[in-house]
């Protein structure tokens, strides 16, 4: 059997028969699930989501820079879902963009069990990200 390339899976439906089944499933990075997941709580140099179950260790930095990007990136989604003809690309002013390769650049080595380490090249890249939606 292979193994995912992310040890965070999110799943539509979950169906109980003859054993426990999970339909149209998906494997997503830390970075998608800091972005996108549920509510994020943050204490210290700990982001973390449904109740502790996924945690992540940052510097409290890190941690402010997220919580800023998921506000950002809320408020043109939410702005979207408002307005279907808007031009994301347009009113984001570069911040979906900043995005996609935030999340295109994580690699896959991470293997450790434990609460993930956000790395310092994430600082840089949040950073990135808020400069090109806030400064253009």
């Amino acid at each position: 059997m292979g193994s995912f390339p992310w040890r965070w899976l999110v799943y539509s439906q979950k169906v109980k028969s003859s054993d426990i089944f999970i339909r149209d499933s998906s494997c997503v990075s830390d970075y998608a699930l800091l972005l996108f997941g549920g509510a994020l709580t943050t204490q210290g140099s700990t982001l973390s989501m449904c109740n502790g179950y996924a945690s992540f260790s940052a510097s409290s930095d890190v941690g402010t820079l997220v919580v800023a990007l998921r506000s950002a990136m809320d408020d043109i989604l939410q702005r979207k879902i408002e307005n279907p003809s808007m031009d994301i690309d347009a009113e984001g002013q570069g911040l979906v963009d900043a995005v996609v390769k935030l999340l295109s650049s994580e690699q896959a080595h991470f293997a450790s069990p434990s609460p993930r380490c956000v790395s310092p090249y994430l600082s840089l890249c949040l950073c990135l990200c808020l400069c090109l939606c806030l400064c253009l």
